[in-house]
């Protein structure tokens, strides 16, 4: 009895710490799941998206290849996740090959898969929405360091009804990602510096952009009176893709792998191509794929303005300044805007803030904010470019 007394003790206080996250977190995962699957049973498009002009039945890489419940967060990007647990990296030059993606993911499912025996979809599935809860309970906790309990409850709010957070439920890496970020952060502000260290590595080997976690590592520790920090725990983070690339020159003969993989795709740094399609005869839906990505830019780029202005710290804005639009300049494409926003947790302090102002722009953003996450979530399951 005596054993169990402060197990017990220590579950309710977590309850009583985050009951108001856990509630929107899971009342949210719960929603999601649910609409994704009405959407999937009630609808059923035959045609391919023409959306963009490169895409054809060849570029989706997973149609209907699972069914049921499970096999309906199976879309797009997540073949190439399936395909690393199955087969491993391969490149095939010229076209879209698996080493564009980071292994992060595709290690959590395959220990699932294939220690712990779970169904392959099943197992991608629940690390997402697992991965996400966890996410959220951290940021969370970690907005509490500089603001009250109730704006890093909106901010929460904010992000998972954003145009986008409808990929933390599905057999992508924003999830991983997401978690592995706010965890980064936490340790560095809390000055744990290799638990931070740590945590940066996973980030960096999550996606291509997570090794940008040193900025904010770099920004914290200039802020220190005190440099009481071996500075060896900064070199944990570029050990992850240093390994990775140390794998792919083993396995496949060229380090640089990922870099020639994207090439194959049209991939030019620094050559932002906004229209990618025959402007003359491209449908409407393209050009209102182009006004969303538009809107998330600009709407990105005031949040980072408000962030300075009401002095947030600098780590949170230049990291957001960072991991937004470095994946813009290296593919050359504005598309994906909203993966590469919802992510990125501080940016949604902007709307928690003007909220505590205005009841009406939380009305009024927290409406257009569902409709839009609605259509992009029936696109994505339809097999239709949903960012």
């Amino acid at each position: 009895m005596t054993l169990n007394k402060p197990a017990k003790t220590v579950i309710m206080d977590f309850f009583r710490h985050y009951r108001k996250p856990m509630m929107l977190i899971i009342s949210w995962l719960l929603i999601m799941n649910v609409f994704e699957w009405v959407v999937s049973e009630r609808f059923e498009l035959e045609s391919h998206d023409d959306v963009y002009d490169w895409i054809n039945e060849d570029s989706i890489t997973c149609r209907n290849n699972y069914g049921g419940f499970f096999g309906i967060h199976h879309r797009w990007d997540s073949g190439f996740y399936i395909d690393i647990v199955k087969n491993g990296y391969s490149f095939v030059p010229d076209k879209m090959s698996n080493t564009s993606f980071f292994p992060l993911y595709p290690l959590f499912i395959g220990f699932f898969y294939r220690v712990l025996g779970l169904p392959l979809i099943f197992s991608a599935w629940i690390i997402s929405n697992f991965a996400v809860l966890f996410a959220c309970l951290i940021i969370y906790k970690l907005l509490k360091i500089d603001f009250d309990e109730k704006l890093c409850i909106r901010a929460v709010f904010f992000m998972l009804i954003f145009p986008g957070s409808f990929y933390f439920t599905v057999i992508y890496s924003e999830s991983i990602y997401l978690l592995t970020s706010a965890l980064s952060f936490y340790y560095i502000i809390k000055r744990k510096w290799w638990a931070a260290g740590f945590a940066g590595m996973l980030c960096a080997l999550a996606r291509p952009v997570g090794f940008l976690i040193l900025i904010p590592m770099a920004i914290e520790y200039l802020s220190e009176r005190k440099k009481n920090v071996n500075i060896l725990s900064f070199l944990l983070v570029p050990l992850g893709p240093a390994g990775l690339m140390f794998y792919h020159k083993i396995k496949l003969g060229n380090a640089f792998v990922f870099f020639n993989s994207g090439e194959a795709v049209g991939h030019n740094f620094g050559e932002v191509r906004i229209f990618q399609f025959n402007r003359i005869n491209a449908p409407l839906s393209a050009y209102i794929n182009v006004g969303i990505d538009i809107v998330i830019v600009l709407a990105v780029i005031a949040c980072i303005i408000v962030l300075i202005r009401n002095r947030t710290r600098l780590a949170y804005v230049i990291y957001c300044m960072f991991a937004f639009f470095l994946p813009i300049l290296s593919m050359g494409k504005l598309n994906g805007t909203n993966r590469y926003a919802v992510v990125l947790f501080p940016l949604f302090l902007v709307p928690a803030l003007i909220s505590k102002r205005s009841e009406s722009f939380n009305m009024i953003y927290g409406l257009i904010s569902i409709l839009v996450l609605g259509l992009l979530t029936t696109l994505f399951v339809q097999f239709y470019w949903s960012g």
